[in-house]
């Protein structure tokens, strides 16, 4: 016997959904992968939680960011600004909105630097910051007013203290920062 095998055009599903009171009923606004593709750090839009689920989709834990220090409009702003694992270990970077390390302006761009101590930042405004995980101080980048916003970072494969930090921007600017004091060494076009 020969059935009339029909076509059907099915749409893709997903094999797994998964979400979490922790984060609010609006879900996650901001995720990023663990580098090993184990762990998926997520943040809410309006709780100030940042949860890490395993790949079955259970939360493994839950980070609390911390209270601003500054008021920011919470019913248009989420609290974290930013989620980055560093490519080669297990720290995850998490820019909560409202602290004094986290610039006003929007943070576009952030890179790890190879040895995983610092954690260099721009700006849709074109500033930014290196921040060194160990002590908690900040190096302002010393980009200057031509510099537009930042898009892009990568820092060089020896970046050791002295090491140097490219900077990609808007207009197709290149900047080359030394990361010990954030001063440019070379700007191009």
């Amino acid at each position: 016997m020969v059935r009339n095998a029909r076509a059907r055009s099915e749409t893709p599903r997903p094999t797994r959904t998964f979400a979490s009171e922790l984060l609010g009923p609006e879900g996650a606004a901001l995720f990023s992968w663990s580098p090993t593709g184990d762990l998926l750090a997520a943040a809410g839009f309006r709780k100030k939680k940042v949860v890490l689920f395993d790949r079955s989709g259970e939360a493994v834990a839950s980070l609390t960011v911390p209270d601003p220090e500054f008021l920011y409009d919470e019913s248009q702003e989420t609290p974290v600004l930013a989620l980055s694992w560093h490519p080669w270990s297990s720290h995850l970077a998490i820019l909560p909105r409202g602290q004094p390390f986290a610039m006003p302006a929007e943070v576009q761009a952030m890179a790890w630097s190879p040895a995983s101590v610092q954690l260099a930042l721009g700006t849709a405004k074109g500033g930014g910051i290196i921040w060194d995980i160990a002590s908690r101080a900040a190096t302002p980048l010393q980009l200057g007013r031509s510099v537009k916003a930042v898009c892009c970072m990568a820092w060089s494969a020896a970046a050791a203290p002295g090491g140097l930090l490219a900077l990609g921007c808007k207009g197709g600017q290149l900047v080359l920062c030394r990361a010990a004091d954030g001063c440019v060494v070379k700007t191009a076009f």
